[in-house]
């Protein structure tokens, strides 16, 4: 009897070990085939690409070279955290431009890097997010011709005065700063033939030639780029709105156009790109004749700051 105890206690003690042993061996197992996570993308950015459409631009994923790269998983998502587009980046991808968005509505863009159906070995890679909105682009006035504000010094023919975006119009509206009528309460800005400096000109506030008109302000932030499909990851500022004027001198030459950052009076933001000319300069024409050549991202909804640079989350 004593012998047979013996013997039982000793199948215990086995069955034991080999439990250990075959739970261990699980483990291992189940390290080794740990999947790996693919690289996000890095750098995300987005500019208004139009009153319906957002750009989006990013820097490819290190994880493109590797076997089971699949595809970059575009989400859009409104204000509630609802999902209300869904689209797909292929190898090699960097930017999209994503369509049929409501203007003025703050979207969330979300890209994820995925492995292709049924990876033994790679999982999607971690989310990058930025917050962007839709905004106007204007490249013509209300007669349906390029930006041009002139000089004071212009003959009345032409308009010194700019309303970036009027109500009734719905576009940018050149007038003459001598003689707006009802279009006065209106403007935004004005070109003014800067007299202490021969062919200076600049663009200021309309308050600072009536007091009683629209008080515009720049943000110090100044872009070197040649169009408006130019991407940030931040937006400067609110403390940058700190100018009421900006100086440009026909003698002064630039490498490329630039853009400036506005908020309006009534706290609408916008970018204006003011063009370079032939001959290097931002000033277009001759004394007294000189002017700006100006494209616009406008955005309508108030105090809706995505109309002028991302914001990264």
């Amino acid at each position: 009897m004593k012998n047979q105890k013996i013997k039982i206690t000793l199948l215990v003690v086995t069955v034991l070990a080999l439990l250990v042993l075959s739970m261990t061996g699980c483990d291992n197992n189940s390290t080794s085939t740990e999947k790996t996570a693919l690289a996000s993308v890095t750098n995300l950015k987005a500019y208004s690409a139009g009153k319906n459409s957002v750009g989006l631009t990013w820097t490819a994923s290190s994880s493109e070279n590797v076997s089971d790269f699949g595809e970059y998983a575009v989400d859009v998502k409104n204000p509630a955290g609802t999902i209300v587009a869904s689209t797909a980046g292929s190898k090699g991808d960097t930017s999209f431009t994503i369509l049929n968005l409501t203007e003025g509505v703050i979207y969330t863009f979300e890209i994820t890097t995925t492995p292709v159906e049924g990876s033994a070995n790679y999982k999607n890679s971690s989310t990058v997010t930025v917050k962007w909105s839709p905004a106007q682009r204007l490249d013509v006035d209300d007669a349906m011709v390029a930006i041009k504000v002139y000089e004071t010094s212009s003959s009345s023919s032409y308009g010194s005065g700019l309303i970036l975006y009027h109500p009734t119009t719905l576009t940018p509206k050149v007038v003459s700063i001598g003689n707006p009528g009802a279009d006065s309460s209106y403007i935004d800005l004005y070109l003014k033939t800067n007299t202490g400096t021969a062919g200076s000109v600049i663009l200021q506030s309309a308050s600072l030639f009536k007091t009683s008109w629209r008080y515009t302000r720049f943000s110090t932030v100044i872009r070197n780029v040649d169009n408006l499909d130019n991407a940030q990851l931040a937006p400067p500022d609110t403390s940058t709105y700190t100018l009421t004027s900006i100086q440009f001198d026909s003698t002064t030459t630039v490498s490329t156009s630039k853009i400036y950052y506005v908020k309006g009076d009534n706290g609408n933001y916008c970018r204006i790109l003011v063009q370079r000319a032939s001959n290097g300069t931002l000033i277009w024409g001759t004394t007294p004749e000189q002017y700006l050549n100006l494209k616009i991202s406008f955005q309508t909804v108030a105090y809706n700051p995505y109309s002028k640079q991302s914001r990264k989350y």
